[in-house]
Order: C-alpha cells, then sequence, then structure tokens
C-alpha cells in the first residue's frame, strides 16, 4: 500500500502532523522508547477505543459534506486486538485525519522476530530475539519441506512474528505459514525506510534490515486477498490484458492499410460492422503485403473470440452468490456495469477495511500530492500512488457525470444514494468546468467523490436523512 500521507493538508497555524508507528511511538522522535497516550482532546476507554472527549465542541453542522466525520473514526478499529493493533493517527488543524493503514497480527508476547527476504529459488532469514541481540541469519530453499523445517528449527509457531516483503511471489508463502499457525505481515516494500547513503544492497542485509524495522514497529503492511479475490483479480486482469492485445492488433491493420492507400471513408467510426466488413474486403497489390493482412486479421479474429469468451464468464461470475450483492450496489450508480463493477470488487477487495473514504481515495492514488512548509501550501496533481487498475475504472465512470441526471427507461431504479450521487455529481462539474476547469481535472475530482459514495453504499452506511431523523 503506498504513502497516503500527501492527502492531507495541514492549514496555516494549525497543529503539526504527528505520525504514530504501530507501538504508539511518533516517528522520528528522540524518544522513542517512551509510550504515547491518546492525542490532545481524547480519551481511552476500558475496551481499549480511542473517542473523541464529550468537553469538545461539536462540529458544525454542513461544513462538508462527507459519508463519516473524521472525529467518528475509531481507533483502533473495531475488532481489531488493542493490544497489537498498529496504526497511524495524524492530527491536523484540530480534526484527525484518519490514515490507511494494515494492522500487524504480531502477537502480543513475541519471542522470535523473523523477517524474509523472498526470492524465487531462495529465502533469506534473519532473526532477532524479543529484546537485544543481533540479528542472526541463514540461507533456504522456497520448498514447503524447507520452510516447515525452518520454522521447526526456530521452536515452532508460537511467539513467532513473521514477516516479508510483498513481490512477484504472491501470497503462497503467507497462506503456507498462516496453515501452518506462525503469525506473518506482509510489508508494503516502498514504505520501507531507507538510509540516505547506503549504496550497498545484498541479501543478507536486507534481511537484517527488516528484522530490525519490524521489531521496531518502523512498517507498513497491506492486506492479502482471499484466494476467491485473487482469483477474480487475476481473470479480471487477464481479461484487460486481453483488450488491450485487441487494441493494438487493430491499430496494426490499419496502419497496414493506411501504408498502401486504403482509407476508410464510409463512416465516421471505425470498427463497426460497417468498417469490418470494408476491412474484410481490401486486397493489396502486393502479394506478399497480403498475407501480411491476412495473419493479422486472423490475429485480431481470435482476439475478438477470446474477449467475447472471456466477457461471458465474468457475466456468469457476476450472478454467483459471491460477488452478487455487491455487482447489484455498484451497477445502481451511474457510469458502472457489470464489468467495472467486478474490476472494482477484484482490486479494492472488502471495502470495510477503509475506515474512512478519504483513506480509499488516497489509496487509489486520486488525491493531489502537496509540498507544505511553514505558511506555503503547494499542492500539485494527483499522487497516482494507488491501484492503477481500479483508479482507471472509477475515472471512466465519473466521465458518465457530464450528462444531466436520469431515471433508466429500463433495467432497476437506482437507490437512493445512487440518486443523490448522480444529482450532486453532475452540478458538481457543471459547477467546476464554469469556473475554467479542465474537463480531465474535473472528471478526477469528480471520481474522488464517487469513491466515497461506493465506499458508503458498500459499507452500509447511514443516509444523511436518516442521521439527521435520528
Amino acid at each position: 500500500m503506498e504513502d497516503p500521507t500527501t492527502d492531507d493538508h495541514v492549514e496555516a497555524g494549525g497543529l503539526k502532523p504527528r505520525a504514530l508507528n504501530g507501538r504508539g511511538h511518533e516517528l522520528g522522535s528522540p524518544t522513542a522508547g517512551e509510550q504515547l497516550g491518546p492525542p490532545p482532546g481524547y480519551a481511552e476507554d476500558a475496551g481499549g477505543e480511542i473517542k473523541r472527549r464529550d468537553d469538545r465542541a461539536p462540529r458544525e453542522e454542513g461544513k462538508r459534506q462527507v459519508a463519516l466525520t473524521a472525529a467518528e473514526v475509531q481507533y483502533p478499529r473495531a475488532g481489531d486486538d488493542p493490544s497489537c493493533a498498529q496504526h497511524r493517527l495524524v492530527i491536523v488543524d484540530g480534526i484527525d485525519q484518519p490514515m490507511p493503514d494494515v494492522s500487524s497480527i504480531a502477537p502480543t508476547d513475541v519471542r522470535l522476530w523473523v523477517a524474509l527476504d523472498v526470492h524465487k529459488l531462495s529465502i533469506v532469514a534473519a532473526t532477532l530475539p524479543a529484546a537485544g541481540g543481533k540479528p542472526e541469519v541463514c540461507r533456504i530453499e522456497t520448498t514447503d519441506k524447507a520452510i516447515r523445517r525452518l520454522i521447526e528449527r526456530l521452536g515452532g509457531p508460537d511467539g513467532l512474528a513473521v514477516c516479508y516483503e510483498a513481490g512477484p511471489g504472491g501470497f503462497a508463502l503467507w497462506r503456507l505459514l498462516t496453515k501452518l499457525g506462525v503469525a506473518c505481515d506482509i510489508v508494503a516494500p516502498s514504505l520501507v525506510p531507507v538510509r540516505a547513503g547506503d549504496h550497498v544492497k545484498t541479501d543478507r542485509r536486507d534481511a537484517k534490515k527488516l528484522v530490525t524495522l519490524h521489531r521496531g514497529g518502523l512498517l507498513h503492511y497491506v492486506a492479502p486477498p482471499t484466494p476467491e479475490t485473487e482469483g477474480l483479480r487475476d481473470l479480471l486482469r487477464c481479461r484487460d490484458d486481453v483488450r488491450c492485445a485487441r487494441t493494438a492488433a487493430r491499430h496494426r491493420v490499419s496502419k497496414q492499410l493506411l501504408r498502401h492507400g486504403r482509407i476508410y471513408r464510409e463512416g465516421l467510426k471505425a470498427w463497426t460492422v460497417k468498417h469490418r466488413a470494408w476491412v474484410a474486403r481490401q486486397r493489396l497489390d502486393d502479394e506478399l503485403a497480403q498475407l501480411a493482412l491476412e495473419h493479422m486479421l486472423i490475429r485480431l479474429d481470435g482476439t475478438d473470440r477470446q474477449l467475447a469468451t472471456l466477457d461471458a464468464q465474468l457475466e456468469q461470475i457476476a450472478t454467483r452468490e459471491r460477488w452478487a450483492w455487491q455487482v447489484d450496489r455498484l451497477r445502481a450508480f451511474r457510469g458502472i456495469q457489470t464489468l467495472t463493477a467486478l474490476g472494482l470488487i477484484a482490486e479494492i477487495g472488502d471495502f470495510a477495511r477503509f475506515s474512512h473514504p478519504r483513506e480509499l481515495a488516497s489509496w487509489l492514488g486520486i488525491t493531489p500530492s502537496e509540498y507544505s512548509s511553514g505558511d506555503q501550501q503547494h499542492r500539485g496533481h494527483i499522487t497516482k500512488a494507488g491501484n492503477r487498475h481500479a483508479r482507471r475504472l472509477l475515472i471512466e465512470g465519473a466521465w458518465h457525470y457530464r450528462h444531466a441526471p436520469r431515471r433508466p427507461t429500463k433495467g432497476p431504479e437506482p437507490s437512493a444514494r445512487a440518486w443523490r450521487a448522480q444529482v450532486r455529481l453532475h452540478h458538481r462539474y457543471r459547477h467546476l468546468t464554469e469556473h475554467g476547469k479542465r474537463s480531465t481535472v474535473v472528471t478526477v475530482a469528480i471520481a474522488r467523490e464517487l469513491v466515497a459514495f461506493l465506499w458508503a453504499d458498500l459499507t452500509n452506511q447511514p443516509c444523511r436523512e436518516e442521521v439527521l431523523a435520528a
């Protein structure tokens, strides 16, 4: 998961953000060994949750329309063990801005910290005791037998806290360790701290550094998907690869015809039924050029059939009980159909793992970048730091909100929240374009608000009317 800190803005004269690591220590603080308490204006109850105290003034209504106010975010999140949950909290201008994070599943009484530097054929394991000591390193093979033997040599799964960086090896190692009863965390490699001036990299050094940071609580983790979600993600990315291959095959055919002076003038759009019939009728003067064109058309036809087969299979998958309820809710929103809904489900996974829509927007990389210091604020383009597949789907869907709201003539009626999204986002699109914003910039802003509506619907957040009525 990429670093989401760029989307939280510090107002001039506000409080300085304070990032806390997994054990409540302020990152970069010289007193990182001290245990910090709850932030000012907050109190910890008997269940370990940090909430706003009653003596704070309530937030004025109507300042900003969000599905969930920042003050309502629980810390730690519901369902997490307060003794081992790892979160970060940032205080900005007196309001806590939630940051997406994944809790470590390390046990409270860790006996041995273990970090694995995983490669295709080998694994370098570094171990550290619970306190003091120096890292010890060993190298093993990537077979199941060697991994099981390593766990036995380390004294069994009890008291072990294992981690390794996410990479091309996927989550097979995590699932094996979980099956053995080992508490294993998957580290976000792009967020591992890097020491300036360190120009030596080896597998042993990487494993030693990783286990030291793991014991110090300075790592960020990613949430591994379920096997079903990962399988759906693989199928949808396969479909996307086939779509890109079809586009490339179409370009090769059209450019081959253009080089030989064959230009389609019978219509405005290419690759319609009429255009495909025109392409099939073309006969080039050169025998070898005609042979090349025929092979290109064979490749294009095969790609078209493969894409049609994938689309039919995905339509059937969308009706399964595992995905049907999420697909139905997402399809109620304008600009989202079956393939887009399945793509968002596969890439994002469980929407409820984000405690606030700002976390989801930051994870998707559609929040503005920022470089501010003191009284100067500089905000730039979006970070593009998140999942590019889901970001593309959302921005494609956001383009539909440039049209006026309308109810469908056939099919199910949009839900109350989906209709509210149509009205608000179209008004927002018109407002921004009338003030001189480029359509591309406006569409990204619409996608950022659309994320909040989708998150609220899939996490069963109450509508504003229900909250006001209560």
